[in-house]
């Protein structure tokens, strides 16, 4: 069903040129063509193509992706698919490795009093999620699980996502994934969080995170070695926030019109234990306006009945003059 060795599409101002496989064809006018992505998707083999034209948009479709395919759309703007709210399923399911998926609108992964409403919800790994519209989801991307489901070595690049709820989420000590050059603004919880399980080597970075209604970047028990690096966080209710989180690097950020910039908490056996959250570094970031002097960040260990019991100190020693020209 129109299967052809070569493809080019005009994606996010580009051509691409595709030749893995056989490609096929869902909408648009073409004979043969698939009226359906998921019947498209279960019609594929491992390598292939599947290109979506948008005159047939918007898809209301539930997809899981089986197969390790590309998945590309027309125009990122114009070619939707909708999950249309259907209980407990994300809009894209990925099951498999290898699956990368560009030029699409995805939405409709909502529901106002449940997070598991996804966009994206990705329980395998080495996929790419490249140019794509991900908005009204409750959250836009999951990358893993509750229930310790790793999804590792994924890219997150080039995206909108402004989502209902929270913007990316990791879960399940996913890590070694990259976020970058993405805009992750106005969602009505958090941009980016790491939650559940240790998440470790991560890099977020070349993000614009802003207007996001609670917390910028959260790291939850995120141990060792993520980089948050040349990231405009601006305009959240916090910028970031770490608990029970050590040895990460924020490095080179914008960080300013937050109405808290920084929160570090971490629990009181951490401290007793000795993980300490002294041990995430801080450095060279811009603060809003040139400092000449290291910044002073305020933690706390341990919480009894809303008091803070002991005070940590954490120092950004190089404060950057002027803010860094982030391009998105």
């Amino acid at each position: 069903m129109g299967i052809s060795r070569l493809l080019c599409v005009k994606n996010d101002n580009k051509t691409l040129s595709l030749d893995s496989g056989n490609t096929l064809y869902v909408g648009g006018s073409g004979e043969g063509n698939y009226t359906s992505i998921q019947e498209a998707i279960n019609d594929s083999l491992d390598g292939d193509t599947i290109f979506v034209y948008d005159d047939s948009s918007p898809y209301v479709e539930n997809l899981i992706m089986n197969k390790s395919i590309f998945l590309i759309g027309e125009d990122k703007s114009t070619t939707e698919i909708d999950g249309c709210y259907n209980y407990k399923l994300a809009v894209v399911k990925i099951m498999v490795d290898n699956v990368s998926i560009q030029g699409f609108t995805i939405k409709g992964g909502n529901e106002w009093w449940d997070y598991n409403y996804y966009g994206f919800q990705i329980l395998s790994n080495y996929n790419n999620i490249i140019g794509n519209i991900i908005r009204n989801n409750n959250a836009g991307i999951q990358l893993g699980s509750e229930v310790e489901v790793c999804s590792n070595n994924n890219i997150i690049k080039r995206n909108i996502i402004e989502n209902t709820g929270m913007g990316i989420v990791l879960d399940g000590s996913s890590s070694n994934n990259t976020i970058f050059h993405n805009i992750i603004s106005s969602n009505d919880y958090h941009g980016i969080f790491l939650r559940y399980g240790e998440c470790i080597n991560n890099i977020i970075s070349y993000n614009e995170i802003s207007n996001n209604g609670q917390i910028g970047i959260w790291l939850s028990v995120a141990k060792n070695y993520n980089i948050i690096q040349h990231n405009s966080i601006i305009n959240n209710r916090n910028g970031v926030f770490i608990i029970n989180s050590h040895n990460n690097k924020v490095l080179e950020n914008n960080i300013y019109d937050n109405k808290n910039e920084i929160s570090i908490l971490g629990d009181f056996w951490d401290f007793i234990k000795g993980d300490s959250i002294k041990d995430n570094i801080f450095n060279a970031n811009y603060w809003g306006r040139s400092r000449f002097l290291p910044v002073v960040l305020i933690g706390f260990y341990g919480f009894l009945n809303s008091i803070p019991l002991i005070p940590l100190v954490i120092f950004d020693m190089n404060p950057a003059q002027k803010p860094y020209d982030i391009r998105i």
